[in-house]
């Protein structure tokens, strides 16, 4: 999503509102998580990602919810700055760059997920 952010919006302002977005959706599903514990008194959505660990850690603990916005928020910003910078640097590059990047990405990809 950020790669679109940064499209439509520029740089800065498509990497901020990747960092609200990233946020949002964080404190939301801290909020859920909570809301399903204390309903179900079991998680009703498990987590697939390591921030999504950390959001359900967090949200079975007694960390209050201002803390833990303001935590993964500091938290998420040098990863989206990291992959603001690998998207822009990749948007530099002409046509022909961009399809040798692609069928190298997608090699590697069928390489590395072939068993042997």
């Amino acid at each position: 999503m950020s790669e679109n952010n940064l499209v439509f919006f520029g740089v800065f302002n498509g990497l901020l509102i990747s960092i609200i977005g990233e946020s949002l959706g964080a404190v939301i599903s801290f909020i859920l998580y909570r809301k399903g514990i204390n309903k179900w008194k079991r998680p009703f959505v498990l987590p697939f990602m390591s921030s999504g660990l950390v959001t359900f850690t967090s949200a079975l603990s007694k960390v209050s919810l201002g803390t833990f916005a303001l935590a993964s928020t500091i938290g998420k910003i040098p990863a989206l700055i990291f992959e603001a910078g690998a998207v822009y640097g990749f948007m530099q590059v002409n046509l022909i760059g961009k399809i040798v990047i692609s069928i190298l990405l997608m090699l590697d990809r069928v390489v590395n997920t072939c068993p042997i």
